[in-house]
């Protein structure tokens, strides 16, 4: 049997469309991993990805590939890629323990990842076109033995078809390092899946995905920072759903996130509407949170339709206390049609350091790094009871002094 090969491949263009780049470590800075010989690392809130890519080429006067030659090529990567790894590791002089997965961990805990990207190709009549493969649970326990259970360090390997698609399927790189977690965990326990990709959808359909969200609430219900802990999660939890009554729920995550995503590229073309650059740091903080948290945030805009009269010409505070974790907290204010109003959009492009500097004080007790207030100016279209919301971003990083 033989795999067909699809269209010239530019892999470095592919990579650029998932949302990586925006957190990457600049190539000729004097990271402490790209100066030993990694090829890419990026830099998420309270994690580190460091990746490792290799490449096979097969010079073919086809286009197929036999399954025996793919075999062959599957493993020589992998195998190039932990003696790779090995040999830089070595290099960094503290070789410092990473910390294990923790099914219930929302400490501030810095993770480091370390992942392979296995890339095979064939080069046929000049063009290069990709080898699709992946590996599953299975492999690197008979064919290439990787031992997570001894050393957190160890390196995790993926397709770089495999990489994308879960960039592509998780969406937001808070719910894309959960993954990677758990596929560390799953790894170390030896527990069998077919493929990488399969193992995301596993994820996502189980009360594992919500676990960290869910220590959370509980943590600020009992820290006094939230009143309610969100009753769909205890349900989930409590109830152990899996499966398909799970997909309304993450139908709903997928489609506002997607939403999410307008009101932040809207953000972004503010700016290039003026030639200015974008804060890459407010940027990477707007894109960092999961997407349960992201259907949270609309979840508030479309609950907009059901506000009086007053509160719209008034403006409001809704919900003020959104956490992705207790590094950055958000602030959400739907601006008042009266321009006089204590939150009409003119005053809060004023005063939203005096909010910013209430809710410090109000959080002097967290790890709290950075505030974010984001102000939603809710135009309601004239031949509908929809709205055409436009979001302003105010942040604020905090310091010890502050």
């Amino acid at each position: 049997m033989s795999t067909v090969l699809p269209q010239k491949f530019d892999w470095q263009s592919i990579f650029q469309l998932s949302f990586l780049p925006i957190y990457q470590v600049d190539p000729t800075s004097k990271n402490k991993w790209l100066t030993r010989g990694y090829d890419f690392v990026f830099e998420f809130p309270q994690a580190t990805l460091v990746l490792l890519v290799h490449e096979e080429v097969l010079t073919s006067p086809t286009v197929e590939v036999k399954r025996s030659v793919l075999a062959k090529l599957k493993q020589k990567s992998v195998s190039e890629l932990i003696k790779q790894h090995q040999r830089l590791y070595k290099l960094y002089p503290s070789r410092k323990k990473n910390v294990p997965y923790v099914k219930s961990d929302v400490t501030n805990t810095s993770q480091i990842y370390f992942v392979g990207i296995s890339l095979l190709t064939v080069k046929h009549e000049q063009n290069i076109y990709p080898i699709p493969h992946q590996y599953g649970g299975l492999y690197f326990q008979e064919e290439c033995v990787i031992d997570l259970d001894e050393d957190v360090n160890a390196i995790q390997v993926f397709s770089l078809h495999s990489l994308l698609r879960l960039t592509e399927l998780l969406q937001t790189p808070s719910d894309f390092l959960s993954y990677l977690g758990f596929h560390r965990h799953i790894m170390s326990e030896q527990l069998p899946f077919d493929n990488e990709v399969e193992l995301a959808d596993t994820l996502m359909h189980s009360p594992e995905f919500f676990v960290q969200q869910t220590q959370l609430q509980q943590q600020l219900v009992t820290m006094g920072l939230l009143q309610q802990a969100d009753t769909d999660l205890q349900y989930i939890m409590t109830n152990q759903v899996t499966a398909e009554p799970l997909q309304p729920l993450l139908d709903d995550m997928q489609k506002y996130s997607a939403t999410w995503i307008q009101l932040v590229q809207g953000w972004v073309n503010n700016y290039k509407q003026v030639q200015q650059e974008v804060p890459l740091a407010t940027l990477r903080l707007l894109m960092f949170p999961s997407t349960y948290m992201r259907m949270q945030f609309v979840d508030v805009l479309i609950r907009h339709n059901q506000s009086t009269e007053q509160q719209r010409q008034q403006g409001y505070i809704c919900q003020p206390r959104f956490y992705t974790d207790f590094g950055c907290h958000y602030m959400m204010v739907i601006y008042g049609l009266d321009p006089q109003s204590e939150f009409s959009k003119a005053v809060i492009a004023k005063q939203f350091d005096t909010l910013l500097l209430d809710m410090n004080i109000n959080l002097a007790n967290t790890s709290t790094t950075d505030l974010i207030l984001l102000g939603f100016d809710m135009t309601q279209k004239p031949t509908s009871d929809d709205f055409e919301v436009m979001m302003d971003v105010y942040h604020h990083r905090v310091s010890s002094e502050t």
